[in-house]
């Protein structure tokens, strides 16, 4: 993720699932699934990271508010 449009930021979920459906007969029915836990996300820095931090609302994540972002 690009941070304040002068460094990246790298980062990673630990709480996630996903599920495929996939038919070899019918390729283009294909179907994915996935949801994260936003609360999950590390970025190795404990200030960033920090629960109290991510969970407020104003945080990109809002994970309080939205504890998992699943595909729309």
């Amino acid at each position: 993720v690009r941070h304040m449009m002068i460094t990246n930021v790298r980062g990673e979920f630990s709480s996630f699932q996903g599920e495929l459906s996939y038919d070899p007969a019918k390729p283009e029915a294909a179907r994915l699934s996935v949801t994260v836990e936003t609360a999950s996300v590390n970025t190795r820095e404990p200030k960033r990271d920090d629960s109290k931090s991510r969970r407020r609302r104003d945080y990109n994540f809002a994970a309080a508010a939205c504890p998992d972002k699943g595909n729309a």
